[in-house]
């Protein structure tokens, strides 16, 4: 019982390290996000394209579900339970590749 005790502790500690982490890659896949609303909505104004208008729309979701995501990790401390946290920094550091990719292409 003792080994296991001491090892659910150095995994829930380790845990909430890697949610701290997903948290903070998050506040940057939100600002990856504005500055990609940023781009899309000053083409949209010079070129009113339905195609921008779709990336837009699919943005601002996209940004509201990081904000609502974000703000579950560090406002109420959702996401914390055992074994979340490999899951929850794999994710975030995958869409904030993606998304930097996004944004360098959508920049130039």
């Amino acid at each position: 019982m003792g080994l296991q005790q001491g090892f659910r502790g150095g995994i829930g500690h380790y845990n909430t390290e890697l949610v701290s982490v997903a948290g903070i890659i998050g506040i940057f896949n939100i600002l990856i996000l504005l500055a990609l609303l940023y781009v899309y909505w000053n083409s949209y104004k010079e070129f009113k394209s339905r195609f921008i208008m779709g990336i837009l729309i699919f943005t601002v979701l996209l940004l509201i579900q990081n904000i609502l995501f974000t703000g579950f990790i560090f406002l109420i401390s959702g996401f914390r339970g055992q074994g979340m946290g490999i899951p929850l920094l794999v994710t975030n550091i995958i869409q904030f590749v993606g998304l930097s990719i996004f944004l360098k292409i959508s920049w130039e």
